[in-house]
Parts: structure tokens; sequence; C-alpha cells
């Protein structure tokens, strides 16, 4: 008799527990806001708005297009490249750089789609920061974010469990675990970080390009840097970091090198 309640009560637990998971799993996720979909027609408006940005080998279309990819791996709120060498993504321990571009490249939750979800836990929460005195900028949830991360570095991406683990804060975001979301607070300014391709291969299975980052604020007046720049970095290349990416035939990136480090925040560019 007492096996037989034993068992019963193991039963209810067991019934509970998977009832209340499925109800986690039923929670609708928030939309998110489409126009910032990064991946959208970005080449073609990068060819069309980039072409002049693109001073060091500008009327060579593959140099441009290289460079429209290369802008997909650059922080662009410090206007510089973040992440370290690597040869394979699977290997990569260290997560948080590359969940931080991964980050600014997903689409955020549609703040103005919260009222439409009132008994969400993400918009309870952005409910109870809002009461504190916070003021919420952007919200992307931790499963999008591991999307994008595999349009950037390719499918074996998944195979690395180092950044699915990952829960610690990213660049002015700061992780919610209950609700598996990052939520940036208050609004920060940004610089346009430009890759200048100076050179490129085409291999079998892709291509091997080197690139320096450029800042659009790197010279005063703004309207002459292209040329000075062109110039300086003609005259003075050693003074300027320099990347090599290599990409494969989808132009997924499968390996990234830092060539040479430089200081150069006179200019408005960093490591």
């Amino acid at each position: 008799m007492k096996k037989s309640i034993a068992l019963f009560l193991v039963l209810i637990f067991m019934l509970a527990f998977v009832s209340c998971k499925d109800k986690q799993n039923e929670t609708p996720k928030i939309p998110t806001d489409s126009l910032l979909d990064f991946f959208s027609e970005h080449s073609d408006d990068y060819r069309a708005g980039g072409r002049e940005e693109q001073f060091m080998m500008p009327n060579d279309e593959t140099a441009v297009m290289l460079a429209s990819k290369i802008d997909y791996y650059l922080d662009h709120v410090n206007c510089k490249n973040i992440m370290p060498d690597f040869d394979n993504i699977t290997k990569v321990t260290d997560a948080e750089p590359f969940l931080n571009l991964a980050k600014f490249r997903t689409p955020s939750i549609d703040l103005n789609k919260l009222a439409d979800y009132p008994d969400n836990p993400v918009t309870k929460l952005a409910q109870k920061l809002r009461e504190e005195g916070n003021d919420i900028e952007n919200i992307w949830y931790k499963s999008d974010i591991l999307e994008t991360l595999v349009r950037l570095f390719g499918e074996n991406a998944k195979n690395n469990k180092n950044f699915a683990k990952f829960t610690g804060n990213l660049i002015f975001s700061t992780y919610f675990p209950d609700e598996e979301v990052y939520i940036m607070l208050g609004a920060i300014g940004g610089n346009s970080a430009i890759p200048q391709v100076v050179s490129y291969e085409k291999t079998e299975v892709g291509y091997v390009c080197e690139a320096f980052i450029y800042s659009s604020y790197a010279v005063v007046p703004w309207q002459d840097a292209p040329v000075l720049v062109k110039k300086d970095y003609e005259n003075n290349p050693d003074k300027y970091p320099l990347y090599r990416y290599t990409f494969d035939d989808n132009m997924i990136l499968t390996k990234f090198e830092i060539i040479r480090n430089a200081d150069i925040s006179q200019y408005g560019i960093s490591n």
C-alpha cells in the first residue's frame, strides 16, 4: 500500500513538472523589429552607399563586396575589432567577444509590442525595470543572438557549447537568466567603423583578404579624411592595425588573424 502511494505521488510530481515545462515552452516570443535585421539587403546597401568609403580600392567590385562582409564582424560602438585570432569556431573558448558581435547584428524585441503581451515574463521584467527608473533601449533574446552567431560563423558554431553556456553580461547589456534576455539600459553613441580592404586573393573555397579599420571621424574635417588616410596608410602602413579574414564560398568567416596591432587612437581607431 505504501509503495502504491509513493508511486502515485511520484507520478503526480512528474505530471506537474511536465505541465510546468510545457507552459514555459508555450510562452510566445515577443516579435522582434524586422527593420533592425542587419542582414537584410545589407550588401546591396553597402555597395550603393559605401563605394566612396572604399578609398583604398574604390573601383574593385570584389573589394567592395568583401568590405561589406567584414563590416559584419566589427564593433561599431567602439569602432574597432574585438575578435581574437581563431581558425576553428568550434575550438573558441572565450565566447564573450563573439556573442557581442552577434548581439549587435541581432534584431531586438519590438518594444512597442510589449503591451500586446502583458503576461509575458519579458514584459513583466521590462515593466519592473522601468518602475525602478530605468530607460530600456533594447531587449534581445539570447536564442536569437545564438542564431545570429550561426549566420556569422556557420553551422559549426552550434557545436561549440561555450556560446550557449555563457551567462555573463555583454557590452552595455545585462543578462537576465530567468527570462533569457539581454537588456540595454539607456542609449549609447557609436562611431562608423569602415573596413578598408588593401588586398585579397580568390581561393578554391572562398576568399582571403587583408583590411584595416577606418573611422569616419578619424580626421577633421572629416570630408578630407579618405584622401589623408589613404596617403598616410601608403606612407606609414606599419602604424595601422591590419587583419586577415578568411571566408568560405558562402562568405562565412572561418578564420581570423591579427597581423599587426597598433595604437592609432588619435585617428579615432584602436586595436
